[in-house]
Order: structure tokens, then C-alpha cells, then sequence
């Protein structure tokens, strides 16, 4: 939705993630946003200040590291989630209309077919998942505290 929301009209995802201000700082900081219920388009402010106004309405003490491993957390619990509902690995690929290269307008000749496999290695590698299986890693798991998970998506191996 965060790319809907914010790509040029015929932009393709690799293009957008390119150029994307702040770069891959400013994607975790939307996951963060995101995993919290916040609104991106509303917050408009520093992780820091999310954190503070957390902590206020909490009365706990929430810090940027602590926001980052909430984020982590919540994706590795979806991704679990949407493993036990059948999602694969071929499910993270554009469609057929999607991936083509434009022949006209604004995004003329600007494929993400051939940076897609390049986006997905970077994002499985910055999250600690596996890029064969799309599953968290166990030490991915262990780190953000869902050992539990880890068990029931890898076995009694992990």
C-alpha cells in the first residue's frame, strides 16, 4: 500500500525503491509506523517522536531499537501467518501486466522483471528470512523472542 501510495503514476517498484528518500532507514521507519497502527501520511514526523508519544500514552519507555525490533517482530509473525495460509515464494512476483515493460508514457522501457530477484535478495537479507522458503530464520526468530515460531515453521531442527 506504502508503494501505491507514494510511487509516480506508471512508476515501477524498482525505479520507486531507487529513488526513494531515505532509502531503506525510511522503509523500516513506514514498517514501524505501520506495526504501531500510525499512519504514514498523517505522522509525518522522526521515529523519535513516535517513540516519545508512545511512551507517553504508555507510560513505558519506548526507544528506537525497541521500535525497530516491534516492526521485525510484527512482519516475522505475518509472514508465519501467511505461510500457514498457503503463501509461497511464487507469490512474491509480479504479474504478468505488472512486471511488463511499458511501450509508451512516463515509465517507457523501465522494467522491474530484470531488478526484481535483486529486490527480493536485498529485502529477505535486511528482514532475516530465508530466501528459498521466505520463512523468518530461527536466529531471526531467537533474536526478536519467538523462539515458539521458530519450532513450529522449521521443526525440531531449529
Amino acid at each position: 500500500m506504502f508503494y501505491v501510495r507514494t510511487a509516480d503514476r506508471l512508476q515501477r517498484t524498482a525505479g520507486w525503491f531507487n529513488n526513494l528518500e531515505g532509502g531503506i532507514e525510511y522503509l523500516r521507519k513506514v514498517l514501524i509506523e505501520d506495526s504501531l497502527g500510525i499512519c504514514i501520511f498523517t505522522s509525518r514526523t522522526r521515529l523519535e517522536n513516535i517513540c516519545r508519544a508512545v511512551s507517553a500514552a504508555t507510560g513505558w519507555t519506548f526507544t528506537v531499537e525497541e521500535a525497530l525490533r516491534f516492526g521485525k517482530r510484527t512482519a516475522s509473525v505475518n509472514r508465519a501467518t501467511a505461510l500457514r495460509c498457503g503463501h509461497t515464494g511464487a507469490t512474491e512476483y509480479p504479474s504478468a501486466r505488472y512486471g511488463s515493460t511499458p511501450v509508451d508514457g512516463p515509465a517507457k522501457g523501465q522494467a522491474i522483471r530484470a531488478q526484481w530477484e535483486k529486490m527480493l535478495d536485498t529485502w529477505y537479507a535486511e528482514v532475516g528470512f530465508d530466501r528459498k522458503t521466505g520463512k523468518p530464520w530461527p536466529k531471526t526468530l531467537k533474536e526478536l523472542g519467538l523462539d515458539w515460531l521458530s519450532k513450529d515453521l522449521w521443526g525440531k531442527k531449529s
